[in-house]
């Protein structure tokens, strides 16, 4: 797998994709003009990152994919509830500054009706600068970290009561919603 030679962040990403041990794919992808985008598939545990050149510019994105039984279960919870916990998802997603998120579609109210979140970092690199290397690690980890978070919130939702400190475990003890 070898990207296009006259992309030579790609080139150094190449090499220091398999110095991290990440799996790497070739990567199809095209801008909205139907341009080809140069591009790398690297695989993190169970993540799928794509990382793509436009203008100069390396992107980190990574798209998750709320599974349509995910979201059968979440609509049933009580509005308020699913109210709450698309609030701790934005929350979570904020914590960290340097990765960008969308959530799909765009005006989900509540977090049964989210389909998709797209998380995204920016950066360039040189091989001539070895700092650029922990930049490239750390916007894999960033990403990877902001994708458990996501996760996490998901878990608590749908692990139902979870009891508190100093609390009986009876639902109407944990978290407001759960009956």
């Amino acid at each position: 797998m070898t990207p296009p030679a006259d992309s030579p962040q790609l080139q150094t990403v190449l090499a220091w994709a398999r110095d991290l041990q990440l799996g790497i794919e070739p990567l199809e992808a095209r801008d909205a003009s139907g341009a080809t985008l140069p591009g790398l598939a690297l695989i993190r545990g169970q993540l799928r990152l794509s990382l793509l050149e436009i203008k100069g510019v390396l992107h980190l994105i990574c798209d998750l994919n709320v599974p349509p039984q995910v979201r059968d279960a979440t609509r049933k919870l009580k509005a308020k509830l699913q109210e709450e916990m698309l609030i701790a998802l934005r929350q979570a997603l904020s914590e960290s500054p340097r990765v960008g998120w969308v959530l799909m579609p765009p005006t989900t109210a509540r977090i049964g009706d989210l389909e998709q979140i797209r998380l995204t970092e920016a950066f360039r690199i040189t091989a001539a600068d070895p700092g650029t290397f922990n930049r490239f690690a750390d916007a894999v980890q960033e990403l990877a970290t902001a994708a458990l978070k996501a996760g996490g919130v998901y878990g608590q939702l749908m692990a139902g009561p979870v009891p508190l400190s100093g609390t009986t475990g009876r639902p109407d003890e944990t978290r407001p919603g759960y009956a």
